[in-house]
């Protein structure tokens, strides 16, 4: 497509661009950038409006904010059975005032603010980053089993719960 986008840890970014041409497209990351650079693909699949239409249709979130998509997988992915959407205790930590507050780590660490990526990680890999006076284990990884809009909406509720 002739685009290129550079990302950088921790920011967020975004690319537009119009495609000609119908069908699916492997895309490449496109310079050397270390350790994971080989694994680093994609696929773009570019379909007729009709068919887009069509895909757009079927959307089991049409029409919803992501803070109520997040709401409605918080509840249907089981997050409340370990966690509260207020500051208190359960199984896991409670998530209520999570965005922007500090966190000590049981490897000794700590996070000035968590932010949209720590979210994130903690969702994908929960171990990487486990909070001071829980055990590690507990926290399934939801990889693999989140799309990318149901990923940005369970961060965006979780943003949105003041403690």
């Amino acid at each position: 497509f002739r685009i290129k986008q550079d990302v950088v840890p921790g920011i967020y970014t975004s690319v537009w661009f119009e495609a000609t041409k119908e069908g699916t497209f492997q895309l490449f990351c496109t310079e050397y950038c270390g350790e994971g650079h080989s694994a680093m693909l994609a696929k773009i699949h570019v379909l007729p409006k009709d068919k887009y239409e069509e895909w757009l249709s079927n959307d089991p979130y049409k029409g919803l904010s992501l803070i109520e998509i997040g709401q409605k997988l918080f509840t249907a992915k089981q997050c409340v059975t370990c966690h509260n959407t207020d500051g208190t205790k359960k199984i896991g930590p409670g998530l209520g005032g999570l965005f922007g507050r500090a966190h000590d780590f049981v490897d000794g660490s700590k996070l000035a603010a968590a932010d949209e990526n720590y979210i994130r990680e903690s969702i994908l890999n929960p171990n990487a980053r486990v909070v001071a006076g829980y055990p590690p284990g507990l926290m399934p990884t939801f990889q693999g089993r989140l799309s990318e809009q149901e990923l940005a909406g369970i961060i965006e509720y979780l943003k949105s719960l003041k403690q």
